[in-house]
């Protein structure tokens, strides 16, 4: 028999995200894309935070075509954090469909994965 009760385990669901909130996120993405890590980080972390929640975010990972920020989400009301999550920007290369065009183009995606 095997014992595992030192191994940390995780279990990543995706999260539903409303359209327009995944376009909002993405427009801030590439407002923010050329500015330094701390100036993305800030602008994220000032987009998720309200005036119920103070949110926590690390940047993980940023290449080229990859952003991965880790959140969670401090909740004044409750003192207690919450929502751990991650957020995986990647770069996803798009048939342009307008017949003059006729080419590819990069476009941001996302997926936000509950831990």
């Amino acid at each position: 028999m095997i014992r595992m009760e030192n191994k940390e385990k995780f279990a990543f669901r995706k999260v539903p995200m409303n359209q327009d909130v995944e376009v909002e996120f993405i427009k801030l993405l590439t407002e923010n894309q050329e500015k330094s890590d701390e100036s993305l980080l800030m602008a994220f972390k000032d987009k998720i935070t309200s005036n119920k929640v103070t949110c926590h975010a690390d940047m993980l990972s940023r290449t080229s075509s990859l952003i991965i920020f880790q959140t969670s989400k401090f909740s004044r009301l409750a003192l207690e954090y919450r929502d751990y999550e991650i957020w995986v920007f990647s770069k996803a290369k798009t048939l342009n469909l307008n017949k003059e065009a006729n080419c590819l183009y990069e476009t941001w995606t996302l997926n936000r994965f509950r831990i």
